[in-house]
């Protein structure tokens, strides 16, 4: 449903690379269609063979070679630490035996070998020899954008994913039904759909970022930002991202960057902290916005907000004409 909806409205300006991923995704038999399914339904992009078993697909060795064929899957060794990560510690203890290294004699629990692992480039190079040795064969997913841009296509967020449809076919979630045609649809150009999946990279960026409570150079991020965007479903999410930026200079003191980047939003949120930054270094401009707040506010918690703001900017200046904060 997915696939056909999508394909319908936006295979014409669908990038090159995933159109290409669609063919052969189209090309696949049953079974290899319903494991790359499967797969992309997991967390993550890496997978051990050994590990996966569905019975509805059957011999799992079967449907893998089209795949791979393909491209849509690769057999790979994943990076040092997903490969750890998937590892049990029998599995770990057969490697201390098995690699003919004495480093790896001292050690006594995952940690310390992780440690170890990390400090000791020569032992990771004998990993690929070991796992031939033991019959583990990883997997890499290799059309994961294919997915995100049918994803954003499809739901129009970046929070909604495969599992929607589990759940619409267990009755848990229904969705309104509405007709879905290119005339009606959100992007109309090539340009425009990849601005989007940039966007969305971006915004998963910057969520990763902040959650790995990560350094945050502003400079490397607003130079990822595209121009203002004509589509306006485009230009929100910029803007949001450019909130998010002026949050962030604020963090960093940079108070003049900040109020560059809330200027360049519309909305009650961004003229708010343009607002608390002009209380620091301009309070007259300050009042100014605070009367455009005042006008804008849409419920009792915004009108609670202009009247805080407003309180403070009373004590820290006189006002030309009394009582003009109170009218706000």
């Amino acid at each position: 449903l997915m696939l056909t909806s999508v394909a319908e409205r936006y295979l014409d300006i669908f990038p090159a690379e995933q159109q290409g991923a669609l063919q052969c995704y189209r090309s696949l038999p049953d079974k290899s269609k319903m494991l790359l399914v499967r797969l992309l339904s997991r967390k993550g992009e890496w997978f051990r063979l050994d590990k996966l078993h569905y019975h509805e697909i059957g011999d799992i060795a079967m449907a893998l070679p089209p795949l791979l064929s393909t491209g849509l899957l690769q057999q790979m060794l994943p990076p040092l630490d997903v490969w750890f990560g998937a590892m049990t510690l029998p599995e770990l203890k057969s490697l201390q035996h098995d690699i003919n290294e004495p480093l790896l004699r001292h050690w006594h629990s995952k940690q310390q070998l992780w440690q170890l692992l990390q400090a000791t480039p020569e032992l990771q190079t004998q990993l690929p020899q070991w796992q031939q040795q033991q019959g583990l064969v990883w997997l890499q997913l290799n059309c994961q954008p294919l997915l995100d841009l049918l994803l954003l296509l499809y739901f129009g967020n970046r929070y909604q994913d495969l599992s929607q449809f589990v759940l619409s076919d267990l009755g848990l979630q229904r969705f309104e039904g509405y007709p879905l045609t290119r005339e009606g649809r959100t992007y109309q150009s090539s340009i425009e759909l990849q601005t989007a999946l940039s966007l969305a990279a971006l915004a998963d960026n910057w969520e990763q970022t902040t959650q790995q409570k990560e350094p945050i150079v502003l400079a490397d991020w607003l130079a990822q930002l595209p121009a203002p965007q004509d589509n306006q479903l485009l230009e929100r999410r910029r803007q949001k991202l450019l909130l998010q930026l002026g949050r962030e200079a604020e963090r960093q003191q940079q108070l003049a960057l900040a109020m560059s980047l809330y200027q360049q939003c519309h909305g009650w949120d961004a003229a708010e902290r343009l607002c608390r930054c002009l209380e620091k270094v301009n309070p007259p401009q300050a009042l100014a916005v605070l009367t455009s707040l005042a006008q804008q506010a849409q419920n009792e918690t915004q009108q609670q907000t202009v009247v805080r703001i407003g309180n403070r900017l009373n004590r820290r200046f006189t006002v030309a004409e009394p009582g003009a904060l109170q009218a706000l």
